[in-house]
């Protein structure tokens, strides 16, 4: 993707260097120029033009990529790291990384927030439909519960991670460690799956419950968060502030490595498409 912004920038750049070349050699009173001036003079012109909104296109494009694709792929690390790096999930639970903790707690808040969505486009969904009408009978109803079901299930994990870190803090048993209590499971995903055999009335009215509990419960879990994250203390060097962003630029240069310049635009071509829905 950087790659394939910075050769596109660069042709840019180019062409529209030349467009302006072209411009100030454009012959004076073209109108009165033989045909064949003003046809290769036209024709060059239009062709520049084209260049430079089909390149501008591909620059403006990229560019929306960009923050897109680095909110996924860091996300999407971090969940890998946690699952399969041991000494990174030792440094969180023992204080280290401090903005590798900011960004739990960032992440930990948008999943909130993306389910606090959900769950009101849930209770818009089974407004619409008969209050009797069970919610898994109904397409609709069935198709927005499992999809905010899923956003729960995404909540649910950030707390079991935090309860892991807590589990580990413990068997770490280092001075000043065991400063992170469990926290009670937030059931997500459960609560929103729990709706189904209900009524769209009964349902309406269990999700009202769910979502005042699970504000007042996801502000005392992200109190926790920010709270454990204050404690978190930088040692000397770039990697001891955090883990996960060292990570990633050896990651890429490895990639750097193996990409061939000739594939870039087939590969933002296929970034577009796989971050499609969210462009």
């Amino acid at each position: 993707m950087e790659l394939a912004y910075q050769r596109l920038s660069a042709a840019l750049a180019e062409v529209e260097s030349e467009a302006e070349v072209l411009q100030k050699t454009r012959p004076p009173f073209l109108f009165l120029q033989p045909k064949v001036t003003r046809s290769t003079f036209t024709s060059r012109m239009l062709n520049a033009e084209e260049s430079l909104v089909a390149l501008s296109n591909g620059v403006e494009k990229l560019e929306r990529l960009r923050p897109i694709l680095h909110a996924w792929v860091e996300d999407e690390l971090e969940t890998y790291l946690r699952a399969t790096h041991e000494g990174y999930v030792t440094g969180l639970a023992t204080h280290r990384f401090p903005e590798d903790w900011e960004r739990f707690g960032r992440r930990f808040a948008m999943r909130v927030q993306r389910l606090t969505e959900f769950l009101h486009s849930l209770r818009n969904a089974l407004t619409r439909v008969a209050s009797s009408a069970v919610v898994a009978e109904n397409a609709a109803t069935a198709d927005v519960l499992a999809r905010t079901a899923k956003v729960g299930a995404a909540v649910d994990a950030e707390v079991v991670f935090l309860n892991h870190l807590a589990d580990v803090q413990r068997r770490a048993r280092s001075l000043g460690s065991e400063s992170l209590e469990r926290q009670p499971a937030l059931s997500c995903e459960a609560h929103v799956y729990g709706l189904r055999t209900l009524s769209a009335g009964e349902a309406v009215r269990a999700l009202a419950d769910f979502a005042a509990m699970f504000q007042v419960q996801s502000q005392q879990v992200r109190g926790v968060i920010v709270s454990e994250g204050n404690l978190a203390v930088a040692g000397e060097g770039r990697s001891s502030r955090g883990f996960v962003l060292p990570q990633w630029e050896a990651l890429r240069k490895l990639v750097r490595l193996d990409l061939d310049p000739d594939t870039t635009e087939k590969l933002a071509a296929d970034t577009e498409k796989l971050l499609g829905g969210n462009v």
